[in-house]
C-alpha cells in the first residue's frame, strides 16, 4: 500500500477495510492508490508512463474485486 501513495498510518486501515469487505472504505483510496502506484513505477522500475498507468489500474482493479464478495 506505501508503493501505492497510501501512507503507512493509513495503509493497516485500508488493508483491514478490504479483508472485511468494506468497499465504500476501500474505493475512497481509489484515485490515492492510482496516482501513487503509477508514480512508483515511473519511479523505481522506470516505466512508460502509460504502462504505469495501465498497471495501476489492473492491481486496482484486483484490490477493488478483493473487497467484495463478488468476484
Amino acid at each position: 500500500m506505501i508503493a501505492g501513495g497510501i501512507p503507512a498510518a493509513e495503509a493497516y486501515s485500508t488493508v483491514k477495510a478490504i479483508k472485511k469487505k468494506k468497499r465504500d472504505k476501500v474505493l475512497a483510496e481509489k484515485e490515492k492508490f492510482l496516482a501513487g502506484f503509477s508514480a512508483y513505477l515511473q519511479e523505481k522500475e522506470n516505466a512508460d508512463p502509460s504502462l504505469a498507468t495501465d498497471v495501476s489500474e489492473k492491481v486496482w482493479k484486483i484490490i477493488e474485486d478483493s473487497s467484495s464478495y463478488l468476484f
